[in-house]
Formats: structure tokens, C-alpha cells, sequence
């Protein structure tokens, strides 16, 4: 009785957070999984790959694209990397289970009541652009997360009506601030 009462109060609330997604980029033959994303389709881990020694320039870009040697190294057979940690020097290399359409797409995080986009995402939404944010120059450590929580404290000053952060640019520190309709 409990459960069939739980389940009648849970019905009507499922529709009411539905997660808004975003079409994932395909480099080097890999789809591109950000951290706090998750994957709209049934998947299998087959290992974790990370990048190792010293990065000159921080960017997403020159991460992914080390992760992609490494993985290219070890000859595995995956169709994604999806990153573990923030700081993008860790992926879960993973492998579809099912047939997937030329469309692959994952639920965007919300953080701090913002969703978060990142480069070479198309959104499955409409959306209008308000602004470009930039993060400033002055950060202390280069993780996704630090520049996330920098650009949502940049828009909170400017107290601007938006609902996510599109990234503009593969360093992550300008984002477009974008309204849903």
C-alpha cells in the first residue's frame, strides 16, 4: 500500500524536472563527455586513461587532445571518453550498448542554478543569447569547475536574467550567457 501511494505521488511530478540536453562533439573519431554530464544512452566502461607530465598551455582542447594519444596508444575499442574529475586530466574510456543515432546527446548539468554548456555542444533547445561573460584574468588553478564557479560569480554581480552558460571558446574563460524561452 505504501509503495503503490508513493508511486501515485511520484507520477504527476515526472514530468516537472525534465533535463534539457545537448548533441556531443565527435573528435578523432571519440564523442566528448564533459564532467557533471550524463549520457542519454545505456554505455559499458572499459578502462580509465589520464594524461601524465607537465601541460604548457591549459586548454580543453590540448587535454582532450593528449587523452586522445593516450588512448590511441592503447588501441582500445571505445566510442567515448567521458571525463571523471573537473580538471580534465582523467577519462572513463566507454563503449556504447546499444545503436545510438548520428545524434548522440547527455543531460547538462545545473550548477548554482545555471546549466552549463560546453565547446562543440549543440544545444537540442531554443535558447536566446544575452551576452558574453568573460572570467577575468586572475585564477588561481586551472580546473573546469574553478572557471565555471568564476563566470557564475561574474554573472551573479551583473544580475542578469539567464538560465545557462554556453562556453565560447575551448579555454573556458568566456561563456555565453544564453535565456530559455
Amino acid at each position: 500500500m505504501k509503495k503503490l501511494l508513493l508511486i501515485l505521488l511520484y507520477v504527476p511530478l515526472m514530468g516537472l524536472g525534465q533535463e534539457l540536453t545537448v548533441e556531443i562533439e565527435k573528435k578523432a573519431g571519440m564523442y566528448i563527455i564533459y564532467p557533471g554530464q550524463k549520457p542519454t544512452f545505456d554505455y559499458q566502461y572499459l578502462e580509465t586513461i589520464e594524461v601524465k607530465g607537465l601541460i604548457r598551455n591549459w586548454r580543453a582542447s590540448t587535454l582532450i587532445d593528449k587523452l586522445l594519444k593516450v588512448f590511441k596508444k592503447k588501441s582500445k575499442d571505445g566510442d567515448a571518453l567521458m571525463f571523471v574529475e573537473d580538471d580534465l586530466w582523467k577519462a572513463d574510456v566507454i563503449k556504447f550498448t546499444e545503436n545510438t543515432s548520428n545524434k548522440i546527446t547527455v543531460e547538462i548539468e545545473k550548477k548554482s542554478g545555471m546549466y552549463i554548456i560546453y565547446p562543440g555542444q549543440k544545444p537540442t533547445f531554443d535558447y536566446q543569447y544575452l551576452e558574453t561573460i568573460d572570467a577575468g584574468r586572475i585564477i588561481r588553478n586551472w580546473r573546469a569547475s574553478t572557471l565555471i564557479d568564476k563566470l557564475l560569480k561574474v554573472f551573479k554581480k551583473k544580475s542578469k536574467d539567464g538560465d545557462a552558460l554556453m562556453f565560447v571558446e575551448d579555454d573556458l574563460w568566456k561563456a555565453d550567457l544564453i535565456k530559455l524561452p
